[in-house]
């Protein structure tokens, strides 16, 4: 068996696509004044190893795309790799 050799990447194809919804939602939401107030090593919960950004930009994915569990949001993170790309989250 042969394996074909990819004639583009992951990051090429995200940067020739347009824009979903929540990446133009995304794109205008000015995070500084989160992260003044949450800075990254005021940690008193949750998942060690993401940034307050990223979990934040996962809260305001849910409600856009109307997913409705924490749980439903984590399978879809974990199955699509251009959500979780968008989201600021390691794809690969």
């Amino acid at each position: 068996m042969c394996r074909q050799q990819s004639l583009i990447t992951l990051d090429e194809f995200y940067e020739l696509k347009p824009l979903t919804k929540l990446e133009a939602i995304l794109t205008f939401i000015d995070f500084t004044f989160f992260l003044e107030i949450y800075p990254e090593s005021f940690s008193r919960q949750g998942p060690k190893g993401y940034s307050k950004k990223q979990l934040l930009m996962a809260l305001i994915a849910m409600q856009v795309e109307h997913i409705p569990t924490i749980k439903a949001l984590v399978h879809r993170l974990k199955s699509d790799p251009i959500f979780k790309r968008s989201l600021g989250f390691e794809y690969i």
